[in-house]
């Protein structure tokens, strides 16, 4: 009976585990991805800002006068983009407590999907 309840647990843990490793792959593929754009952004801008520079149609106090700008708008842009995440894991974790709440089994407290993808 005991190795009955070990196994059981040892493969309610296993599933658990694997949730947060697609939690984590998630996040990290939401994060390079964000990041990238953003750097993709601001390489347009130099590149845009340099080739207006050198025919003399902007300064180049203006090409860094509005880099200055664009790095202060991806910044709040980013940390909200930042919270999308975070309100998904929330709410997996609100379903889970609530399930925790109704239910005295582990195996369906772990294995209780999230409403959001993480």
């Amino acid at each position: 009976m005991e190795d009955a309840e070990k196994s059981r647990f040892l493969r309610d843990v296993s599933a658990a585990n694997q949730v947060v490793v697609r939690g984590v792959a998630t996040d990290s593929g939401y994060g390079a991805a964000s990041n990238l754009s953003i750097a993709f952004a601001r390489l347009s801008a130099i590149i845009c800002g340099s080739y207006l520079a050198w025919h003399g149609q902007i300064t180049l106090g203006t090409v860094i006068a509005f880099l200055g700008y664009v790095g202060g708008l991806f910044g709040p842009v980013q940390g909200s983009a930042g919270s999308i995440p975070a309100f998904a894991r929330l709410r997996s974790r609100w379903t889970r407590s609530s399930a925790f709440s109704m239910s005295r089994s582990i195996s369906a407290i772990l294995l209780t999907r999230p409403i959001l993808p993480m």
